[in-house]
Formats: structure tokens, C-alpha cells, sequence
């Protein structure tokens, strides 16, 4: 009895002397996701949006990924994360404006079959209006999963990068359709209680939920493991 009294003493003092460590972790992570935020806006404006989507996704990643790094976050020292960004920022926007700018044209020429097919009527663009929604959906899933590629693979060509970016979606679909449905139903109830969280932390926060999703998959981590075992019973 007095052993577990003991124990539970411990435990508490344990909880007591990390709660200041925990309370500045997630303080420290709130203040990297508004920063990320606040960094992605300035990127797709700086491009011009339609230029600047692309280069925004793939800064934010390299940035997520330089702040996952051990050696960054075990230093002691503060992550210069607004001198990181600017040093990332101005060659992304040299190298990627183009490539954006084509994912752009397409995403709007998608945007407007969407808009024009659901004006009409009849089975048949009832149908192309739903295909339509979904190639956009998949076109939008490919560029993000392209710009994570390019920034957890530096040294990969962008043709490669893009291959493998397009056909994640269509080999982990299942995968990715629960990612986007929980990110999609979590940040719909987040804003449906506390809209300024999506405001200030819905870009970085989707971005991050998502690099984590792609991480996992690399990992092996994927739903048809866990039908590898089964056997069927004849």
C-alpha cells in the first residue's frame, strides 16, 4: 500500500516538473504553425498566386522538414525560421514559377468545367460534373504531394518527383481518402467551433497534417497490410 502511495507521489512530481516543459512545447509548436501560416500567405502572394502556389507548398514543407530535423531542434538554439524561409522562398519562386503556373492553368480549366457543367442538365453532365470534381480533387492531392516530393528529395529530378507524386493517390487511394476526410471533418469542426484557429493555422496545420500522412505511407504503413494475413477459409 504505502509502495503504490510512493509511486503515485512520483508520478505526480514527475507530471508536475514536465508541465512547464509541455506547456512550452505546444506553445512553441502553436508559434511555428502561425508563423508557417503567416509565411505560406506571403509566398502565394509574392508569386501572384497563381505562380506562387506551388513555390509556397514546397518552402513550407522544406521549412517543416528543417524543424523535424534532430540536429535543428536538439540544439539549444532558435530556429532562424524567417531567414530560412526568405533563402528558400526566392530560389523556389525562380525555379517553380513556371511549373506552377501550368498546375494553376489547369486546376482553373478544371474550376470552370465544374462551374459551367453544374448549370446544365441531363445524366450525362451529371456524371462529367461529378468526374469533374473529382479530377480536381486529385489534380489539387498531386501538386501538394509533388511539392512535399520535391522538398523531402532534393536530389531526385522533378520529372521523377512528379511521376511518383501522380501515382500515389492512384495506388494509396483508399489511404488518402481517409487523410483527406479526417483533415477535411477536422477542420470543419474546428471551424464550426473556433473559426479563428482555421484562420491563423488552417493552411500550415492541413500542410503538416499531411507531410505526416506521406511520412507514414513511406513507411510501410499502409491498409493493405493489414489484409496480408488473411486466408481464405474454403
Amino acid at each position: 500500500m504505502f509502495k503504490s502511495i510512493s509511486k503515485q507521489m512520483n508520478r505526480r512530481q514527475t507530471y508536475t516538473k514536465n508541465f512547464p516543459a509541455i506547456i512550452n512545447k505546444i506553445g512553441v509548436s502553436i508559434y511555428i504553425l502561425v508563423c508557417t501560416h503567416f509565411l505560406w500567405t506571403v509566398s502565394v502572394m509574392a508569386g501572384g498566386i497563381i505562380f506562387g502556389i506551388l513555390p509556397a507548398n514546397k518552402t513550407i514543407y522544406q521549412v517543416q522538414k528543417e524543424l523535424s530535423d534532430s540536429k535543428t531542434t536538439n540544439s539549444g538554439e532558435r530556429f532562424p525560421i524567417f531567414q530560412f524561409w526568405w533563402s528558400r522562398i526566392k530560389i523556389n519562386l525562380k525555379e517553380l514559377w513556371f511549373v506552377s503556373w501550368m498546375i494553376s492553368l489547369v486546376q482553373l480549366i478544371l474550376t470552370a468545367s465544374w462551374i459551367w457543367l453544374s448549370q446544365t442538365q441531363g445524366i450525362i453532365t451529371i456524371g462529367l460534373f461529378y468526374l469533374s470534381i473529382f479530377l480536381w480533387l486529385i489534380w489539387a492531392i498531386v501538386s501538394i504531394t509533388f511539392a512535399y516530393f520535391m522538398a523531402a528529395y532534393p536530389n531526385i529530378s522533378k520529372s521523377e518527383l512528379f511521376k511518383n507524386a501522380f501515382c500515389y493517390p492512384l495506388v494509396f487511394l483508399l489511404e488518402y481518402i481517409i487523410c483527406m476526410t479526417i483533415i477535411t471533418v477536422s477542420m470543419t469542426l474546428v471551424w464550426n467551433t473556433i473559426p479563428g484557429l482555421v484562420v491563423f493555422l488552417g493552411i500550415s496545420a492541413s500542410l503538416l497534417a499531411f507531410g505526416v500522412f506521406l511520412e507514414i505511407i513511406q513507411s510501410g504503413y499502409v491498409l493493405k497490410k493489414l489484409f496480408s494475413n488473411w486466408r481464405r477459409i474454403e
